[in-house]
């Protein structure tokens, strides 16, 4: 795992400790996703011009909820997601609910797990001698975290979910630029 998987799976764990990932609408279907792509084609130079969801760097949760106040202040958009049949609180939950999957999904690519990624850089970490000692109880508790963490995010993506994000995922990663590094 590069250093962009890293970090995007501490946002994504951070979210899901913070926020948590706890929705009432039922699983993501593909028509969701679809509708999804679509609103957010639409919608992708309102974002490239608003900074609001820089705020929440590749958190799923707060890059989300970053554009939903950016749609709120966008006549506009609001068009836009009622021609696709969202209004903003739904938009902002199926879009967070896709980016959290589809970053489930980009980091189990290759079929390597990111929590044993994880624990195998943490035994590396433990065993470095050139990590100031001052640093690394730290540095580990941070590693243990993320496991956890990411653990829980993994667990709660629903296999329904991957389902649809994956069925869109191509266009998924030029929609979000992704780019393994």
């Amino acid at each position: 795992m590069g250093m962009r998987g890293v970090v995007l799976l501490l946002a994504g764990v951070a979210w899901v400790v913070l926020g948590g990932m706890v929705w009432a609408a039922g699983p993501l279907t593909v028509k969701d996703v679809e509708r999804f792509v679509q609103s957010y084609t639409e919608l992708k130079p309102l974002f490239d011009a608003d900074d609001t969801g820089e705020a929440g760097g590749e958190d799923p949760g707060a890059l989300a909820a970053g554009w939903g106040k950016a749609l709120a202040r966008d006549a506009h958009a609001k068009g836009v997601l009622s021609k696709y049949g969202f209004d903003i609180p739904q938009w902002t939950d199926v879009a967070s609910r896709v980016l959290a999957t589809y970053m489930v999904l980009k980091m189990s690519e290759g079929g390597g797990s990111p929590a044993a990624q994880l624990r195998r850089s943490l035994a590396e970490l433990e065993k470095d001698p050139s990590v100031p000692a001052g640093m690394k109880p730290e540095l580990v508790a941070n590693y243990r975290q993320a496991i956890a963490q990411y653990e829980a995010m993994e667990k709660s993506v629903s296999e329904a979910d991957k389902l649809a994000v994956r069925s869109r995922i191509s266009q998924l990663d030029t929609l979000l630029e992704w780019n393994d590094q």
